[in-house]
């Protein structure tokens, strides 16, 4: 629409004409100097036409565009709905893999420096005849699932939560004395809030009636448990800036196993 040399009045320049168009903006020149504006959003309250047939014609054409947005924004959704539930699909039929190859570590407070590195230190064995040797962590395979929790301690066990998670990278498992390290991918690892984490349950709805944790420090855990904790994350995380993190870890683990 040709808007050039039309009067238009701005609350703030007061009245002005358009002296040039594009695509995307008029320019508007007022007293006080040339001002450029984004067309034809600058119209829905900024900017008000002379003319009012004009403005009423640009009034019709914001209209189609927003119509034209909402549409585009409700497909965007809809395919990313549908590429959830997709994966919630290929999930189930996989859910019947028996091979552990995730693992929960346990800690005694929210200690997100163990997520601001790229390894995670596997610890040593505490107690019997290996006490003091490198825990041997020899079912993870990369790809997997590796969450971190915590409990208060003077909460029952069925209420410790999940605080970070990241899929796993290559584990050292070293023969000697030294401690060994879990390594996380850096593309999919994301922490959870205090808030965020005490709203996803480790052990979920079916508390086991013997709960065991190796050599205190960590247990493993299988996939369909994996893919109900990851699917948590992703409820948790939709609308905030971590969203789309949290639906990557997911659909490249559900690939992966």
């Amino acid at each position: 629409m040709n808007l050039l040399n039309q009067s238009v009045t701005n609350n703030v320049y007061g009245q002005g004409t358009v002296t040039a168009q594009d695509k995307n903006y008029i320019y508007v020149s007022f007293e006080v100097g040339e001002k450029k504006f984004k067309y034809p959003e600058a119209f829905d309250g900024f900017l008000k036409l002379k003319d009012e047939v004009m403005q009423e014609l640009v009034n019709a054409h914001m209209t189609q565009l927003k119509l034209k947005t909402q549409v585009i924004k409700k497909q965007e959704e809809n395919e990313k709905q549908e590429k959830l539930e997709k994966n919630k699909r290929n999930s189930k039929s996989k859910s019947n893999v028996s091979t552990c190859v995730n693992i929960a570590f346990k800690f005694e407070e929210y200690n997100y420096e163990a997520l601001d590195m790229d390894k995670l230190k596997i610890g040593l064995v505490k107690t019997g005849k290996n006490k003091d040797k490198p825990i041997k962590l020899s079912r993870i395979q990369n790809g997997g699932l590796c969450v971190l929790t915590t409990n208060n301690p003077e909460m029952p066990e069925s209420e410790r939560c999940v605080f970070g998670a990241f899929l796993i990278d290559g584990c050292n498992k070293t023969k000697n004395s030294d401690e060994g390290f879990l390594f996380a991918n850096p593309n999919y690892k994301i922490k959870l809030s205090e808030d965020e984490s005490k709203q996803i349950k480790f052990w979920g709805e079916e508390i086991p009636q013997k709960i065991t944790w190796s050599s205190g420090l960590h247990r493993y855990f299988e996939n369909e448990d994996a893919i109900k904790l990851l699917q948590q994350i992703v409820m948790i995380k939709k609308g905030t800036e971590e969203e789309l993190l949290a639906e990557n870890i997911y659909t490249h683990f559900c690939e992966t196993i």
